[in-house]
């Protein structure tokens, strides 16, 4: 070998040293970058997986909260159909007590025996009124 071709031999060797150099420090460039990729990645499906399970817990809420609302609803609705069949029962109840309150007195009533028959029905039918009194069925809640 000639000194000429050492010459050139040794520079293409320090060359390819510093272009091996340089490869490396790109493929641990590359690595760096595939191990943050692979770890976004990974981000990237535990909040995918999170906004799924908020979804569906989201979802189920939502759906309990519009069955509480039907039933509620129902209920209030029931309420006011029972507010006024109840108006209704005791309105009848009110008209049996005035029709057994109208049945004429005995033939031998005595005259104080009247006074004090006529005041206890009296005394009666006001307690029937505030007894069978019809409630506000606009106020049931």
């Amino acid at each position: 070998m000639t000194a000429p071709d050492r010459d050139q031999l040794l520079d293409a060797a320090q060359s390819m040293t510093g272009a091996m150099d340089r490869l490396g420090g790109d493929i641990r460039s590359l690595q760096l970058y595939g191990r943050r990729n692979r770890h976004l990645i990974k981000l990237v499906g535990v909040s995918v997986a999170f906004d799924i399970m908020l979804s569906a817990g989201l979802y189920l809420g939502f759906r309990r909260a519009d069955d509480a609302s039907r039933k509620a609803s129902r209920a209030s609705s029931t309420q006011v159909v029972n507010c006024v069949s109840g108006n209704e029962s005791r309105r009848i109840q009110a008209e049996l007590w005035n029709t057994v309150l109208q049945f004429p007195a005995p033939a031998t009533e005595t005259p104080e025996a009247k006074t004090r028959r006529e005041a206890q029905t009296a005394t009666f039918k006001d307690y029937i009124a505030k007894a069978f009194a019809p409630h506000d069925c606009s106020k049931v809640e």
